[in-house]
Order: C-alpha cells, then sequence, then structure tokens
C-alpha cells in the first residue's frame, strides 16, 4: 500500500495525514446570523477552548515524527507571529476589531500545531473581545480563551451592536478584567452603551478610548450629575486617557495617577449648539494632573472672549509633562500658554491652525507670533534649529541633545486653508525681488504675513535663537523661503553649520542671498548628504563657496544604509563620488564624508 503524497506546504499531524484529508472541529458559530444547529453535535467545538494548557497535546509529543516543517518553528515565535494578525488592516475612520479575531480563528484552523499553540495562549484571545456583529457562543469562548489574563474589550454603538440580553451579561461578568476599552459611537448614536461603562467600575482599566464619529464634539454632562462619578471613582488603574469628537468634565475629577490625556476634534465645523472645551475647564481639583507625561489637545480649545475672566485663570501645574501636542487657533493657544504650567524640559508640538474663512494681513503677525512664543523656554541652550516651509506648512524647531532623542519645541503654521490681504508696500517690494530672482514664482496671499510673521518671531526669539550652532533648511527649490528666513538667520550669530536633506534647496537661487556673510557671519561648515551628491546643484553650491571663502569644509553624511550596501568596497566608492565633484570646489574648502 502506497503512502499518501506529501504536500510539503501542508502541516502534517503527528500520524503524518495532509491536513486536507482530516476532518477539522469547528468553532462555534463567529457570527449572530449563523444557527449552532446547523452544525453537527458530533463536530461542534464545546469544551477544548475549557481545557487547561496541561491537557493539550504538545509539540513534543504531537509532532516528533515530523518531517522539518512549521512544526519546527517554536511556540514562542508563532505566537508573536499571531499576535501581529490584522496589525496592517488598520482603516482610517474604523480599527479593525472583528478582523483580528477572524484572523485569529482561521490561523487556529491552518494545522493542529498551530491549534495547539493558539488554544495554549491566552495573550492571544485576550486582545480579541468584539462584541459587534459576534455570536454569543463566539464571545463566550473567546473569553474562556483569555482566562485568566486581562482583556482588551471593544465595540462600536451602531447598528450591529447587540441589545439587551445575554451578550450583556456576558460583559458584566467580565468587566473587572478589561484593561483596554475602545467605545466607537457611530453617527445618530448618543452612546447609551458607553455611558452604562464610564459610570461603573474598572479596576482592571489602564487605557479607555472614546470616540464619536461624525462632525460633532459631545459633551459627556452625564458624569456631572449628582453621585455620577467617572468609573464609578474606582479605576485605579488607569493610565490613559483618550477622547475624540468629546469632553468629560475634567473639573471634577482628581486623575493624578494618568499618565497620558489626548482631546481631540476632527470634524469640519463646530456645532453652535455644542461648546467646545473652554481653558478654565481645564481646570481640575489640586494635583489632579502630577503624574500625567502626555498632554495633546487638538482643535477643541474655545478661547475666552472676555479679558476679566481671562485674568482669573490660575496657571494649571503639570509637573511631570515630557510631551505635549496642541494644535488650536493663535488665541487658543496664546491663552494656553499662559494657563499651562510646564516644565521646562517638556517637548512641545504647538501647531497654529487657521480658518477657511481668515484672511491674514501684515498688522496679524504679532499676535500671531506672541501667541506661540509663550510656549518656547528662554534658558534652554538649544543647539540646533530646524526650518522648514512647503505645501502651505511652516515649522520651526529648537532642540537640544542627541539626536536620537533631543528636548526640544517645534512650532507650526497650518496656512492651507488661510487667505490673506495683498496690498502696501511690503507686498510690493515682495513682488519685485520674486519677480527678479523667481520668475517662474507667484507671490500667494499669505506672503506679505509671513514675511512679517518670520521678522516677528525673529524679535520675540531673540534669547533662544543666540544659542544653536547648526541650522536645517528645508524648502523647494522656487520657494521665496530664503527671503523670508533673513530676519531669522540674522537673530542667530552663532550658526557655524548649514545643514541640507534635499538636492532641492542648493537649487534655490535665493539661496546665496540668505547664507550672505552680513547675515550669517559665523558659518564655516556645510553638511549634505551624501546620497544627494548626484542630484545636487554642483555649479550653485561651487559659486557660494567662492564667494564665502571663510566656509573651511562640506560633510556628507552617509545613510547606514547606503554604508551597508555598499560593502568592502564604501570607501573607494565614496572617494570616487567625491573626486567627481571636487574639481568644482575651492581647493580651500575640505570635502569628507562620514556614516550617520
Amino acid at each position: 500500500m502506497t503512502s499518501p503524497p506529501y504536500f510539503p506546504l501542508i502541516p502534517r499531524y503527528s500520524h503524518g495525514a495532509p491536513l486536507a484529508t482530516i476532518a477539522e472541529e469547528v468553532e462555534p458559530p463567529l457570527t449572530t446570523g449563523q444557527s449552532l444547529e446547523a452544525y453537527p453535535q458530533s463536530i461542534r467545538l464545546t469544551d477544548d477552548y475549557k481545557q487547561s494548557p496541561a491537557q493539550l497535546p504538545t509539540s513534543e509529543t504531537g509532532c516528533q515524527d515530523s518531517p522539518p516543517t512549521v512544526l519546527g518553528v517554536p511556540p514562542e515565535v508563532l505566537t508573536m507571529i499571531f499576535k501581529r494578525l490584522g496589525d496592517g488592516q488598520f482603516a482610517a475612520e474604523r480599527l479593525p476589531l472583528r478582523e483580528r479575531a477572524v484572523a485569529l480563528l482561521r490561523a487556529s484552523h491552518v494545522s493542529a500545531y498551530f491549534r495547539q499553540v493558539i488554544l495554549q495562549d491566552p495573550s492571544l484571545w485576550s486582545a480579541v473581545p468584539f462584541l459587534n456583529d459576534l455570536s454569543l457562543e463566539f464571545l463566550d469562548a473567546v473569553m474562556s480563551r483569555s482566562k485568566p489574563l486581562p482583556i482588551h474589550l471593544s465595540f462600536s454603538e451602531d447598528g450591529t451592536l447587540p441589545g439587551e440580553g445575554p451578550v450583556w451579561d456576558l460583559v458584566a461578568q467580565n468587566v473587572n478584567r478589561v484593561s483596554r476599552l475602545y467605545v466607537g459611537v457611530g453617527e445618530g448614536y448618543r452612546g447609551v452603551r458607553l455611558k452604562n461603562l464610564l459610570l461603573s467600575s474598572a479596576c482592571s482599566l489602564v487605557q479607555c478610548t472614546v470616540r464619536y464619529f461624525g462632525d460633532r464634539m459631545v459633551y459627556l454632562n452625564f458624569l456631572e450629575s449628582r453621585g455620577a462619578r467617572l468609573f464609578n471613582n474606582h479605576s485605579p488603574n488607569l493610565r490613559t486617557l483618550n477622547l475624540t469628537n468629546c469632553i468629560i468634565p475634567f473639573h471634577q475629577y482628581t486623575l493624578s495617577i494618568l499618565s497620558g490625556v489626548s482631546i481631540q476634534y476632527n470634524g469640519y465645523a463646530l456645532s453652535n449648539t455644542v461648546t467646545p472645551l473652554n481653558v478654565l475647564a481645564l481646570d481640575p481639583p489640586l494635583n489632579s494632573f502630577t503624574s500625567l507625561r502626555s498632554l495633546t489637545l487638538i482643535n477643541c480649545a474655545h478661547p475666552i472672549v472676555r479679558s476679566g475672566r481671562l485674568s482669573a485663570i490660575k496657571a494649571i501645574s503639570f509637573p511631570s509633562l515630557q510631551n505635549l501636542v496642541l494644535a488650536e487657533t493663535a488665541e487658543a493657544c496664546r491663552q494656553l500658554s499662559r494657563n499651562l504650567d510646564v516644565p521646562a524640559a517638556c517637548n512641545r508640538d504647538i501647531t497654529v491652525g487657521f480658518k477657511s474663512s481668515q484672511e491674514l494681513g501684515v498688522e496679524d503677525a504679532a499676535s500671531v507670533a506672541e501667541a506661540v512664543c509663550g510656549f518656547v523656554p528662554h534658558g534652554m541652550g538649544y543647539t540646533h534649529c530646524s526650518v522648514e516651509m512647503g505645501d502651505g506648512r511652516h515649522s520651526l524647531s529648537l532642540t537640544k541633545g542627541a539626536s536620537a532623542n533631543p528636548t526640544g519645541v517645534t512650532i507650526r503654521f497650518d496656512l492651507l486653508k488661510a487667505g490673506g490681504r495683498i496690498g502696501g508696500v511690503l507686498s510690493l517690494l515682495l513682488r519685485v525681488f520674486t519677480f527678479l530672482i523667481l520668475p517662474n514664482h507667484t507671490i500667494s496671499a499669505a506672503e506679505p504675513f509671513l514675511y512679517r510673521l518670520w521678522e516677528e518671531l525673529a524679535l520675540a526669539l531673540a534669547t533662544p535663537l543666540a544659542f544653536p550652532s547648526t541650522i536645517v533648511l528645508t524648502f523647494d527649490r522656487d520657494s521665496s523661503a530664503p527671503y523670508l528666513l533673513v530676519a531669522l538667520l540674522k537673530a542667530m550669530p552663532n550658526v557655524k553649520e548649514v545643514t541640507t536633506y534635499t538636492p532641492e534647496v542648493w537649487a534655490n537661487p535665493i539661496l546665496p542671498h540668505l547664507l550672505e556673510r552680513r547675515n550669517a557671519p559665523a558659518l564655516r561648515k556645510l553638511s549634505i548628504p551624501y546620497e544627494n551628491v548626484m542630484e545636487l546643484a554642483t555649479d550653485e553650491l561651487a559659486q557660494f563657496l567662492n564667494s564665502r571663502s571663510d566656509v573651511e569644509q562640506v560633510s556628507f553624511p552617509v545613510e547606514e544604509s547606503t554604508f551597508m550596501s555598499m560593502g568592502y568596497a564604501v570607501e573607494s566608492e565614496i572617494a570616487s563620488t567625491l573626486r567627481s565633484i571636487a574639481d568644482r570646489i575651492p581647493e580651500t574648502v575640505a570635502l569628507n564624508w562620514r556614516a550617520r
């Protein structure tokens, strides 16, 4: 009798038969639309998920005689692979919650070995409990297989969520095991199930994420009702709170154990009937944010109009804050800079946004600069400055320390929606200068505003700008950025090195104007990525170096990937490339390279 053919891509059972010839046990129905009666009792999965790992076959006893296949992969390695199932399926508007459960279920049916590994590890099942459109039997199996570990519970309040019934009884039985909670509330839904969970004790909860879909900002005012307390005032392990399109009344809660808070509004326009987060609403009880490490506020702050109320605001202390991210209007940023007391070493990422109907004139530049400069500490001794312009966005970064983990502040201006008013002498000068140097460049309506804005930033940040020795420039060849940045560079007398990351910068004809000796008197070194050499505007670089005889060195950092790809010939290949441009570079300038 001949043995059945061997299929190397199909893992075998211990007796050697291909998987395709063996009847698999059937899981409980995945969705509520499937009935258990559709499966014969003899093949229905009933008790195997209740077995302890010790009762399941091991790889040593079950796979001794198997040929070298996937059976030789250690269970620990397979577990790490299974934990990543579904990671690449994230959608922009909704987490692939159901897909994770489906992916794990499918993997458990690939082979007996896969099934054994998956059933033995409760950590694989603890991350997949999802309530929408899943059957009670399958959810019960997931809850059992994940014991005794904490679980990640996720659901969306929409038409696919079960109503009253056994599913919620099962959730109630396991609610104290929930360590991560994700609740999405669909458009047209108020969040009734969310309310029940937010008012229930959560002794294991570490992270809570709530997201209301649609163009709305919902104030969870039921937490202000008499006797109502967030998580029944019992969430001793809660560390992270993420809120999207909704806010809670912070002024009523002492959340001293929180390490991360994020409040975002991602709609198009705030409703006139819903008040967004007021600056005063961040006035919590004393010592509420003593452990907070990360704070994110995006398009959710509502500036105070009355000056009397503004003067009454007391600064809120965040003594442990390490990362602050804001994306607000200029006025909201100005008020928050006064209301948030953060350590000087805290990293800050501040974005000033402008409404689509907002027109910016030269007279607005000073107030915008004032709004963001309040977030820049003056005694840090920053070593690096980075400026980027393009696609309606401008940014200025000041950093100190190693590049892998720097401490600093980044200020961004999002001008994609903003308009401008062209007029006055400044606008005329910009037009004339730009036409002579960049005939193909069209002045935007916001450029007169930007020119004055960078002047105001240079004045307001004179103290911190006096320290950096390196400036990084990023813009394209047709940008008017070099003209806009003259005042900023003049405020940085200690800049000795100019770094660029794209060849577009050296192709910009205004760059030599920016780097003239009167603007950058201490400049001695240029840093250009080695990968840019073949596209580099060498003639423009050589012309600049001839005009700046005090520049002594041009360095070409080499990316590690490029360095490794060259192998043993790395030194000779790099030297050959640099020789190809050396004949156009003044002999007084040293060319060298280094691994980045």
